[in-house]
């Protein structure tokens, strides 16, 4: 058979001008089939032989014979198979519809004991291959079969956690750093010693990535290795291992913090904040993490940014060690012209140590300002707005709803942060408050309105879709729209908004339904 394709391709090279090809003799059903071939027509006798020979290899091959043994057979004792009610609205969200509620789903599933169907094993274990915030919502939800399915794709081992040593060595970035994740939740010391046997050959980039993952479980066990990534080359594997450093109250960087602290400022008699500038930034501090320049979105001179990160990483406790609270110092900082240092640095200090005690004194200050994004950014918002109990939270942000109304930029702001179920009277009062927009004010499309819609339809109850409904008809009823295009903006991001709600009231009905 080799010698006939050989035959073949030597014919095509020298081509049938300058050869004339007769189609070769072969033995067999094979030499019966070339024998049929027009040899009164060269070049398509040629393609016809190629292709018939090329065709009777590929048959004539002899499947591979697998040699490794079969994995045991999955235990078919499992959790009751959701409805197909919920699997349909499982398949809807892996393709990207309502993909946000997806976490609220996976939580509902587990809840009430049950697994997703089969055919959705493969795409929801790939979606936790590359999403590893879902990775913990997803493994309760697999039941037995999807951890078999699991244990038998390597790229799926996030569930069950073997391979572990190679991906270390020979994953990517962010594999790497998702294990480290997994690591750190389990046993904290594992993960430093990981990285420690590594850390000369990383890179800056790599060192500073991983050196993020020391947040979880974050202690005083850390800080040696801490210590010693402050030293290292980079700018930003410094930054990050100050910032880790600074979380920790009792750490030597705390404690040299808190000697600048009592360098420059001094809490008076009179609870009055008296401040004297640094002159310079000396070797040690820029070891600690302080940045010598300001960054754009800091209206401040230098050295007032050098004191507010010293302020920053200094310990609450060191504060309130005088009879003064934290209501009494903001207070005391109000009156005097270092106020942004001193707002920024605690609430800095605040989301670093955790401290719920700190957090209405700050916001006190925030919701007064008629500046609402001069000292606060989203993130920090919602980092402050987290560390205090939900119903404190959900108290804050109705009691400003209901006084400036829900166009006001601060109330959104303090809806957006709290991105968990909001209860009944807090999603009434925004609801109410829409239908106010809508048919008693100008009720113009704010854009950071409409975009907030997509977020509240994920946090509102969907108990409360019927109440929400009324919203659509205002919208349709309304007459003095200020342009004609309003209507319409209303119109579509309303009718979003109420699919998405009807969608999570669906789903979660679905669960109660008969399981397999």
């Amino acid at each position: 058979m080799t010698s006939l394709w050989e035959a073949l391709v030597t014919a095509a090279l020298l081509g049938t001008e300058r050869q004339a090809f007769t189609p070769p003799a072969e033995a067999g059903l094979l030499g019966e089939l070339l024998s049929r071939l027009d040899a009164a027509n060269p070049e398509a006798a040629l393609l016809s032989a190629a292709a018939t020979v090329s065709l009777h290899q590929q048959v004539g091959q002899l499947p591979a014979i697998a040699r490794q043994p079969l994995p045991t057979a999955c235990d078919l004792d499992d959790l009751p198979r959701c409805s197909p009610q919920s699997g349909h609205h499982l398949s809807l969200m892996l393709s990207g519809e309502y993909a946000k509620v997806l976490p609220e789903w996976l939580a509902a599933v587990a809840a009430v004991g049950q697994r997703v169907p089969e055919s959705n094993l493969p795409a929801l274990l790939d979606l936790g291959q590359r999403k590893t915030d879902l990775q913990t919502a997803i493994a309760p939800v697999l039941g037995k079969r999807g951890q078999w399915l699991a244990a038998q794709n390597p790229d799926w081992n996030f569930v069950t956690g073997t391979e572990e040593d190679t991906s270390w060595e020979t994953g990517n970035r962010a594999a790497r750093k998702a294990l480290l994740s997994r690591w750190r939740s389990q046993d904290p010391e594992r993960t430093r010693n990981a990285l420690a046997a590594t850390w000369k050959q990383e890179t800056a980039a790599e060192k500073a990535a991983f050196l993020e993952t020391f947040s979880t479980q974050l202690s005083l066990a850390d800080e040696p290795f801490l210590e010693l990534a402050l030293s290292d080359r980079s700018k930003d594997v410094r930054r990050v291992a100050a910032d880790l450093l600074a979380r920790l109250p009792d750490s030597r960087l705390c404690q040299r913090m808190t000697e600048q602290v009592h360098r420059y400022i001094q809490i008076g008699s009179n609870q009055t904040l008296e401040v004297t500038l640094p002159e310079a930034l000396d070797p040690e501090l820029l070891r600690d993490g302080i940045e010598p320049k300001v960054p754009y979105n800091y209206s401040m001179g230098e050295k007032a940014w050098w004191l507010l990160q010293i302020v920053a990483a200094t310990p609450l406790s060191v504060w309130t060690q005088t009879p003064c609270t934290p209501e009494a110092l903001v207070q005391a900082a109000e009156q005097g012209e270092w106020m942004p240092v001193f707002w920024s640095g605690w609430k800095r200090a605040t989301i670093r140590q955790r401290s719920p005690t700190w957090v209405p004194a700050l916001l006190e200050v925030y919701l007064a300002t008629t500046q609402d994004t001069a000292y606060l950014q989203d993130e920090d918002l919602q980092q402050l707005m987290a560390l205090l109990p939900q119903a404190e939270q959900e108290a804050l942000a109705l009691n400003h709803l209901q006084l400036k109304g829900i166009e006001d930029s601060v109330a959104l702001r303090l809806l957006y942060q709290m991105r968990s179920a909001w209860s009944i009277q807090l999603g009434r009062a925004v609801l109410d408050a829409l239908y106010q927009y809508i048919t008693v004010l100008e009720a113009q499309p704010l854009w950071h309105l409409l975009e907030a819609l997509k977020e509240f339809a994920l946090w509102i109850s969907p108990s409360l879709l019927a109440e929400a409904v009324p919203l659509a008809a205002a919208i349709e009823n309304r007459s003095n729209w200020v342009a004609s295009t309003d209507q319409g903006c209303w119109s579509r991001e309303i009718e979003k908004f109420l699919a998405l709600l009807q969608f999570r009231q669906d789903m979660l009905q679905a669960l109660t339904q008969q399981s397999e």
